[in-house]
Parts: structure tokens; sequence; C-alpha cells
């Protein structure tokens, strides 16, 4: 039985997507699932220009929910750095690491050395979470590759 509607979201159609309009997928992702939460329960900022620094997160959620209600949006503040296309390997030690941290931090990186607004994120008790488009982590070549850097 097939269960794909009009608003079925496939592999192709986000390796579509590049760095503008990965922004603009995942904010309508993320308007949509605070509208399935409720009206005032959620704080939404996902700027559309994409070419000015970020300090390291693309968008930021911050939810009044008392309990986990959602896959998405997680009780609290979220910020949310969006990647797309096929360059950016979250397998790769040196990717994630220009992803979280500042330039030239040291091979040992201390909390002092996260990217400004991934640390304040944290500071905050809030969740960061690295989505990627343009490449599917859970393929098994993919999945292993992660699981031997970890």
């Amino acid at each position: 039985m097939n269960n794909e509607t009009i608003f079925t979201v496939k592999k192709k159609h986000l390796d579509l997507l590049n760095e503008e309009t990965a922004v603009e997928f995942f904010s309508k992702l993320l308007w949509a699932e605070a509208n399935r939460l409720g009206p005032g329960t959620c704080k939404i900022n996902v700027p559309s220009e994409t070419k000015i620094p970020d300090g390291g997160i693309d968008a930021t959620v911050d939810a009044d929910l008392l309990a986990k209600q959602s896959d998405i949006i997680a009780p609290g503040k979220n910020g949310y750095q969006i990647r797309s296309g096929t360059a950016f390997k979250p397998w790769r030690d040196g990717d994630v690491r220009k992803e979280l941290f500042k330039k030239g931090t040291p091979k040992t990186p201390e909390k002092e050395n996260l990217r400004e607004s991934i640390k304040d994120c944290l500071d905050e008790c809030g969740i960061y979470v690295l989505v990627c488009t343009g490449i599917d982590c859970l393929v098994p070549p993919n999945r292993k590759k992660g699981l031997q850097t970890h």
C-alpha cells in the first residue's frame, strides 16, 4: 500500500535544495509543526538572508511546551544549522568541527570556542540540531562512516 500524498517529501526533492531553498523549506516545516502544536506555543525566527554571518545557527525556535510533543521542536530553546548539498559530510570530524567551532580552535576544543550562536543556545540550556538535506546519513555506507568516527 502506498501512503504517499501530494505532501510527501522524497529524497530526490531534498537533493534539489540549495542553501537558500533548504532554509526556506525548513522554515516552512517549522511553521507547519508550530501550527500543529497550537497557537502561542512557539516563537520562530528564520532569517531569509543566508549570506550573512549567523554564528552557526540558521533558525531558532523558543517553544513554550511542558513536554516533548514533536520530533522537530523540543521544549525550550532550539537552534538549527541547515546544510544542503553533498559537500558537507557529518561523519568527517573536520566538517563537524568547522560547523561547531570558531576558526583557529585547538585540537581539544573547549565550550568557549563554540561559534557564538551555538554557545548562546547551549548556555540557555537549549538544543542544537544540524540539519543535512543533501545526504542520507542512515544509508549503510554513510551510517558506517559516522559510527567509525565517534
